[in-house]
């Protein structure tokens, strides 16, 4: 009796101590993931923050700023189908850091540089690599949460963009307020982004495995959406690609992602521009940009808030509305 009762005790304080250690490496996993691909936002607002201030001094006119940010845009949509599948071949924890270093040494490379063409050519590869940060976030999530905590863990994982966007413009628009010429827009960015990818290094964990932790298959869905079931494995990299384009709901869903990206990098990149011209400091300009996300992260909060509260968890009459509101207000 005294034996069987010490073998309980002792399963069950090891069943408590993994549980414990399951929750803590989940835990700075996603504190990881937020913080990490927030500051990926460093990289990407200040070209936009930074073209008041540098148009002048580089020959740059808002034609070919447009060009180029429009060349980055396409090369970012072009690294979110590519580098998506990737993620769930060699892991999504390494594809976040290639893409976190990769934006770290093309943002100091851009503010190294002239020339248009240099300028076409590196920021369309600093882009691309930005692509690398989502994809790769989503995958290491999808490993952590079953599909029945993933939905709430998701809508906070994604005020990070919104935030993000908020940090970096004012970030910006506080360096350009000291003093700082465009060149440092790029590289203090990317120094504090290199900075958060070696805490993010130790905090992120790409699957529980990787800490001697199981998958817990803990509802009846299994894993998360969006995490490579076991029949789907070995399946080829163009396979993913085909298996994925053969669901209708996923195609709808691209094709509402395409025209709110579409949207908001139209106004990410150009409100600085804007304010610039009606007659604000770049400085000024960048703090006023900073609006755009900020509310954004109110958006955010609200619809899923609503959603809960009054439409019985339904994102559809949600989405509808909102879209109704915006065209409305375009």
């Amino acid at each position: 009796m005294d034996t069987h009762t010490a073998r309980v005790d002792t399963t069950t304080i090891k069943t408590g101590t993994q549980t414990r250690s399951f929750d803590f490496h989940r835990t700075t996993t996603f504190v990881g993931l937020l913080i990490g691909y927030a500051g990926y936002y460093l990289c990407r607002q200040n070209f936009a923050a930074a073209y008041p201030a540098m148009k002048d001094l580089v020959h740059m006119d808002k034609a070919t700023f447009g060009q180029i940010s429009s060349f980055g845009t396409l090369m970012y949509a072009f690294g979110k189908v590519t580098t998506g599948a990737a993620a769930d071949t060699i892991g999504g924890r390494i594809v976040f850091f290639i893409g976190l270093v990769g934006s770290v040494l093309l943002s100091l490379l851009f503010g190294m540089g002239s020339g248009i063409g240099f300028f076409f050519v590196v920021w369309g590869a600093q882009r691309f690599f930005q692509s690398m940060g989502w994809g790769g976030l989503v995958n290491v999530m999808s490993r952590w949460f079953s599909s029945r905590q993933y939905g709430t863990a998701m809508g906070v994982m994604s005020i990070n963009y919104q935030f993000g966007g908020v940090l970096a413009t004012v970030f910006a628009g506080y360096l350009l307020s000291l003093g700082f010429g465009w060149r440092a827009l790029f590289f203090i960015p990317a120094l504090v982004l290199a900075a958060i990818g070696v805490v993010g290094w130790f905090l992120i964990k790409g699957c529980p495995t990787d800490v001697g932790h199981e998958l817990r298959h803990d509802d009846a869905a299994g894993p998360a959406a969006g995490s490579v079931h076991a029949s789907d494995a070995n399946l080829s990299y163009l396979a993913r690609f085909k298996l994925v384009l053969s669901d209708p709901a996923f195609l709808v869903m691209c094709a509402l992602s395409f025209i709110i990206t579409l949207l908001r990098e139209c106004f990410n990149t150009w409100m600085p521009a804007y304010f610039s011209d009606m007659g604000a400091s770049a400085s000024m300009a960048a703090f006023k940009s900073a609006v755009f996300p900020l509310m954004g992260c109110v958006g955010t909060l609200f619809a899923g808030w609503f959603s809960d509260k009054y439409l019985q968890g339904r994102r559809g009459p949600m989405m509808a509305s909102l879209m109704v509101v915006l065209v409305a207000l375009l």
